[in-house]
């Protein structure tokens, strides 16, 4: 039989339904963090491992989280001067790591 547009749906998993293998691997990872200490152990590897640590972080958060500022011309003068600190601190920051003997240049 042709496919017919608009009709129900007749078989396979229902929507959202997780694969058996993937809701097993996720019980087991939660069990070996349990057995290690859960929330101190994950804590130690955020000091000893950031890298990883972070890599993790990535993986658990949100997909739909934007860092998309509005444009300039939509922001209040506060959200735009804060926009500015987060900024000069970021450059500030990568300076650091680059060149610390570098000087901060004025933002006037």
């Amino acid at each position: 039989m042709k496919f017919q547009k608009g009709r129900a749906k007749t078989g396979g998993r229902k929507v959202g339904a997780r694969d058996k293998i993937t809701v097993e691997l996720k019980d087991m990872i939660l069990g070996a963090l349990a057995d290690n200490g859960g929330q101190a152990y994950l804590a130690a590897r955020a000091k000893d491992q950031p890298v990883a640590f972070m890599a993790l972080v990535g993986k658990v958060l949100p997909l739909t989280i934007s860092m998309k500022p509005k444009p300039p011309e939509e922001m209040t003068d506060d959200e735009l001067a804060a926009y500015i600190r987060s900024i000069k601190g970021y450059l500030d920051r990568v300076r650091a790591k680059v060149d610390p003997e570098l000087p901060t240049p004025s933002l006037h």
